[in-house]
């Protein structure tokens, strides 16, 4: 027998990462630009990337809707280009970090677009005097 066996100890990463949307917020206006940097935060270390998603519709959290990859990066800060779309109306954006062991945790928002200005009638007014 060996007197002194070989051993080793080995961790098991079976945690998701957490992940949270830092921008944008939850409103877009008419002086954002089109094309938007979605920005996202980890405090794990062993994040390989952030998978960027939007939804396919204009459902809260996209409850009636699928995701589409928009972006992707590897490198934190973590951070995405997302292109707006035109109309106005909700629209759900999602962050997926994924760690070394493949694990994933995700973030939503909903965002609200509103890129129209307001339209001001005046139905009365002082009397012409």
């Amino acid at each position: 027998t060996d007197p002194s066996p070989a051993t080793h100890t080995w961790s098991i990463d079976l945690g998701p990462p957490s992940v949270t949307i830092t921008a944008p917020t939850t409103y877009i206006n008419a002086s954002d630009p089109s094309v938007f940097s979605v920005t996202a935060t980890t405090p794990d270390a062993d994040v390989s990337r952030v998978d960027f998603y939007e939804c396919s519709n204009t459902s809260v959290a996209c409850g009636t809707g699928s995701w589409t990859l928009f972006d992707s990066d590897s490198t934190a800060p973590f951070s995405g280009s997302w292109t707006t779309p035109g109309s106005d109306g909700t629209r759900a954006i999602r962050a997926v970090a994924v760690d070394l062991a493949n694990n994933t945790g995700a973030d939503v928002k909903t965002i609200t677009i509103d890129r129209t200005a307001p339209t001001i009638t005046w139905t009365s007014g002082p009397a012409a005097g």
